[in-house]
């Protein structure tokens, strides 16, 4: 452990027993702040406090680095406030733009300091954050963003943009428009597979802010792999003849049954597949499409997942949760993470003993992460995973058998390189609507507890379209009103 030296040994059954009177006093609570030109800061509140000396005997002053930008003068840093509670009010120079490191020092009656040094910019100018992209091989994309400045019209602000990757995407490649006042529209045609960091600068002439998000320039790969669990019955290893693979758990526990796979909580074994072609590395721009079609038989628990994009060493990405937390009482919810354990979960509650279609995204080059719940398209009943995490080789997907996943039959399973090559509308089974009649009111019931279906009416038999927002069953109706009929419709 090395060598140190010990001295003042003190040992009680109190703080006030060992506490060491003296030493300097204390001083905390002022940040790095931004301002436009020509204003203040107005007061910025912070503590001071000291063992020996009463606070309102501290002393505080205040200096500037960047005289110029904030002049050492009580006006333009000016103390307020009492006790331990003080304010600093910063007022720039008139007209000046720039940085000053102002540092803030407490002075106690033995002359003992203490300092809280904070950055004051001024002037700088303001850039959107910009989403990551993704395009495939020779698309253009575009996305629209901000930039802002409170000294500069939008106009004489200088935008620009450029490439990590002069493959990938050159700078050449790369437009900014003007789509009026603060909004610019980036335009980017890719050149090659792969990703590339583009950095979008904003100069005010004084200062440069920059903002990053990453393009990735996908390939399409057509069909990665296609499983549709049509062995006999028995084995999935043996009778899959080892296309599929365990790689943690009790092996031989996974069993096809009629051309479906159930996973259960009640088992450990973890098994894999790999793709056709595997492996996909995650630098050539691949998005991994994988769509499966999920029948709940017995409800998860608070969160585990049960599917992922497989790679070597636990290295496992895009995992799809099953969690009871927030769904209506019977049902469930699915999420997302990209390798971590608290998912993003599509708002949807999932009856069980129905099929769900699950399609989710990986992508190769950033492992963002993305799940859909029953979509009707690209637009539809998604989310994204909210951790980081590192991109993988990515080798198949895989299943995951643990405590807290339920039980559940998985069938049609399709990996693919488009939204649209794995997509399948799956409308759930239809059910009953029931009307009764009390104190003059028609009143309309039907069991969804997943919530897919809408509640629909019209005057006609034939075109009952107009669909109530929020109806929620039961559903009341004066009996009195005009002639009308009621439908469950889907999506």
């Amino acid at each position: 452990m090395g060598t140190l030296t010990l001295d003042d040994l003190k040992i009680g059954t109190a703080f006030s027993d060992v506490q060491t009177i003296g030493g300097p006093p204390s001083i905390s609570g002022l940040v790095s702040t931004n301002i436009p030109a020509n204003t203040s800061t107005g007061p910025m509140p912070f503590i001071v406090n000291d063992v020996e000396t009463a606070a309102t005997n501290l002393v505080v002053a205040a200096t500037s680095d960047n005289p110029t930008l904030v002049p050492n003068n009580p006006a333009n840093l000016t103390f307020g406030g009492s006790g331990e509670n003080r304010t600093l009010t910063v007022t720039p120079a008139t007209g000046q733009q720039g940085v000053a490191n102002i540092a803030v020092v407490v002075t106690d009656l033995q002359g003992d300091k203490a300092t809280n040094t904070f950055t004051l910019t001024v002037g700088q100018p303001t850039i959107s954050a910009i989403g990551n992209q993704i395009a495939y091989l020779g698309d253009v994309t575009n996305t629209t963003f901000w930039v802002n400045d409170a000294e500069t019209a939008p106009g004489s602000l200088t935008v620009t943009a450029t490439s990590s990757d002069q493959t990938v995407l050159p700078d050449a490649n790369i437009g900014i428009v003007n789509s009026g006042g603060t909004n610019r529209t980036l335009w980017l045609t890719n050149a090659a597979a792969g990703f590339a960091v583009v950095t979008v600068t904003v100069n005010d002439g004084v200062f440069t802010i920059p903002t990053t998000f990453t393009l990735t320039a996908a390939t399409n790969n057509g069909i990665l792999l296609a499983e549709d669990f049509s062995y006999p019955n028995g084995s999935l290893i043996t009778n899959s003849a080892f296309l599929w693979n365990a790689h943690s758990g009790a092996t031989g526990q996974t069993e096809v049954v009629n051309g479906k796979l159930p996973i259960s909580f009640t088992r450990t074994e973890d098994v894999n597949r790999w793709f056709t072609n595997a492996p996909v590395s995650s630098t050539g721009g691949q998005i991994i499409f994988t769509r499966y079609v999920v029948n709940f038989t017995a409800l998860p628990g608070a969160g585990e997942y049960f599917q992922h994009v497989y790679g070597f060493s636990g290295a496992f990405r895009a995992r799809v949760y099953a969690t009871t937390n927030g769904a209506a009482p019977g049902t469930l919810r699915l999420g997302i993470t990209a390798a971590g354990f608290t998912p993003a979960v599509v708002p949807v509650n999932l009856p069980t003993n129905q099929n769900h279609v699950v399609i989710t995204r990986y992508n190769t080059a950033t492992a963002e992460s993305t799940i859909w719940v029953n979509p009707v398209s690209e637009t539809s009943n998604f989310a994204s995973a909210t951790d980081i995490a590192t991109p993988i080789t990515a080798y198949g997907v895989a299943f995951r058998q643990n405590t807290g996943i339920g039980s559940l039959v998985v069938d049609d399973l399709l990996v693919g390189s488009t939204f649209n090559q794995v997509f399948l509308s799956l409308a759930p089974s239809p059910i009953p609507l029931a009307i009764t009649s009390a104190n003059g009111e028609a009143i309309v019931s039907w069991n969804d507890p997943g919530g897919q279906f809408k509640l629909a009416t019209g005057t006609n038999i034939y075109s009952v379209t107009n669909i109530i927002n929020g109806a929620t069953s039961p559903y009341t109706n004066n009996l009195g009103d005009a002639q009308r009929y009621f439908r469950l419709v889907y999506p």
